[in-house]
């Protein structure tokens, strides 16, 4: 076996099982059509590495048989060809995943090749706007829509989302109830977790002038 081959095309017994995990990940796990096609270009690449890697194209007996060491030789490819460390982290994990449903279905034992380890990366916090990046976007959203309640609907909402620190699912939730607004709101998030937020003067106002627009 040799690395750095040119990949080779899925037999179609392969390509017929690639097709059937992604229709169970869509199905049983509910998976974004974005995600899905991640999923299937992390497949047939590491896949087509399979092929050339070993010579012919990947069959179930491949999956069988792959071990630590044809993990690593997959990783090390993707790194050579300039994937981040995040991507081939995403890569992996969707490799193992497929490779751990066609255990189940065709009844061999992958231990070897599941016990590999993606490579680390450093989670970086989502950055803040700064004001003037919040104020940018703002302007624009109370720009793009020919109805003044919509586009004020628009504008409170992303208030919120910036001032707040809300999720769109929780600013989408405010109701009735909830005005007028308090200097602070309690919020249940995820898990039934609760939580108090600020609610800065220019988000209340906002809120103030969707209500007096809004036809309803």
């Amino acid at each position: 076996m040799t690395g750095g081959a040119e990949p080779l095309a899925l037999a179609p017994a392969m390509a017929d099982n690639l097709a059937r995990w992604l229709d169970s990940e869509r199905a049983t796990r509910d998976r974004s059509p974005h995600t899905i096609r991640a999923y299937q270009g992390d497949l047939l690449a590491f896949l087509g590495f399979l092929g050339g890697y070993h010579g012919t194209p990947a069959l179930p007996a491949t999956l069988a048989g792959l071990t630590q060491t044809d993990m690593r030789a997959f990783a090390a490819d993707e790194r050579g060809r300039g994937l981040s460390a995040r991507s081939l982290a995403r890569r992996l994990s969707a490799a193992r995943s497929f490779i751990r449903w066609m255990a189940d279905r065709h009844g061999f034992d992958a231990s070897r090749a599941l016990a590999s380890r993606g490579p680390k990366y450093t989670r970086s916090l989502p950055r803040p706007l700064a004001p003037g990046q919040a104020q940018d976007v703002l302007d624009i959203a109370g720009g793009t829509h020919p109805e003044a309640w919509i586009a004020a609907r628009d504008t409170a909402v992303l208030t919120l989302l910036w001032g707040s620190g809300l999720r769109i699912s929780e600013a989408l939730g405010l109701n009735g109830a909830d005005w007028p607004l308090r200097e602070a709101l309690t919020i249940h998030g995820k898990g039934g977790r609760e939580r108090q937020v600020p609610v800065l003067p220019i988000a209340r106002q906002a809120v103030a002038d969707y209500l007096r627009l809004c036809p309803w």
